[in-house]
């Protein structure tokens, strides 16, 4: 060690000077405040290593929760999309079904065999035995025809009761003039004036029967002009809310029904398939046309 007065060389240890007694005190100092320097630096790198590494673990931590909260997002829009899914799938499903049944729990042959409808000999029309009755109610008349022992009215029912569901369709009295209401089948149960009823099974039997209970002679006696003057027009229906198929099919109530279960039997006649047949629907706030049979 070298004094810093003098110059001279000194063991390292040596606390004055040998050559002019200098003391070396202030080098100590100097030493020890390098030697806290230095320990400061390195703890300074230390911290910064430390606070680095916090630093990067926060970042880590807080990209962690953005990934499970976008995770968990698109998990919702999925669960929401498959939500909609089973939403349509149902709606389709209601659809379906409400077609179904409109079509009638016996399903009608097919015209898939036009070869043995041709063989057919449709009934000759003969002279009608027919008339007309006045309801008192309104003062509206009916045409009425007698087939085999049955007097049937050959209009569709156009009295419009003062309660119960009942519908022109589309909303359009002029309808109501050639096809008549749209009742509910527990209204149609209630609107016959005296002397008339709406038929049950056994007479919408009775009528399929004279005809041989084939679906395609029905239809041709039936139907609007056909041979024995019922003239059961294609009056549509009402159904979840829409009107459907006027100057298409025609639905007519049967008396026989319960609305314990719900459930009530209709005659469908079908034009553009060629046949008239009969089975049961499942919804009594469909809105069909009436024929009212004499009592």
């Amino acid at each position: 060690m070298y004094c810093s007065k003098c110059g001279a060389e000194n063991p390292e240890e040596a606390r004055y000077c040998r050559n002019c007694s200098n003391p070396f005190i202030k080098d100590e100092v100097k030493k020890k405040q390098n030697k806290t320097w230095i320990y400061l630096i390195i703890t300074l790198i230390l911290l910064s290593l430390v606070a680095l590494l916090i630093f990067n673990n926060s970042n880590n931590k807080r990209k962690q929760e953005s990934d499970n909260k976008l995770r968990v997002e698109n998990e919702l829009r999925i669960k929401n999309l498959q939500d909609s899914i089973e939403l349509v799938q149902k709606e389709v499903s209601k659809q379906n079904a409400i077609h179904d049944s409109l079509q009638l729990v016996q399903k009608p042959k097919m015209n898939s065999e036009p070869q043995k409808h041709e063989k057919l000999n449709a009934p000759e029309k003969k002279t009608q035995n027919t008339g007309y009755f006045t309801d008192e109610r309104d003062g509206k008349k009916y045409k009425w025809v007698k087939i085999g022992d049955q007097v049937w009215m050959a209009e569709n029912l156009a009295f419009k009761p003062k309660k119960g569901n009942y519908w022109a369709y589309n909303n359009d009295q002029n309808n109501v003039d050639l096809y008549g209401y749209l009742y509910s089948w527990k209204t149609a149960n209630e609107i016959a004036p005296i002397g008339w009823h709406l038929p049950d099974d056994e007479e919408w039997s009775i009528l399929n029967g004279i005809f041989n209970d084939d679906e395609y002679e029905t239809f041709l006696a039936v139907k609007d002009n056909g041979t024995s003057g019922l003239n059961l027009l294609q009056g549509g229906c009402y159904y979840d809310g829409k009107f459907r198929d006027i100057g298409k099919k025609g639905w007519f109530w049967s008396s026989t029904g319960s609305e314990y279960d719900v459930t009530a039997n209709a005659f469908l006649i079908n034009p553009s398939e060629n046949y008239a047949s009969y089975g049961s629907i499942k919804d009594l706030d469909y809105g069909f046309s009436v024929r009212l049979i004499k009592n």
